[in-house]
């Protein structure tokens, strides 16, 4: 995971993370995977997380649902 942090002024802060497609192939079945990517959500939330990255991770292999279920939670 990748995290930058941007200090525009001395009071706002821009927070940005990446998260690599593969954060989710060791999950078996789809509810593990949608309760992963709710807890990195709900974590980026209470950080309050201004951005976040999806990106391929060329070293591995990963399903289409993978990602699809990634972005979505995301998206909500």
């Amino acid at each position: 995971m990748i995290i930058r942090i941007d200090n525009l002024q001395n009071t706002l802060i821009n927070l940005w993370v990446a998260l690599p497609d593969s954060c989710l192939i060791e999950s078996q079945t789809i509810l593990e995977k949608s309760y992963k990517i709710s807890q990195i959500s709900r974590a980026c939330s209470i950080f309050r997380v201004k951005k976040i990255f999806i990106y391929h991770d060329k070293s591995t292999k990963v399903e289409k649902i993978d990602k699809k279920i990634a972005k979505i939670i995301l998206e909500y």
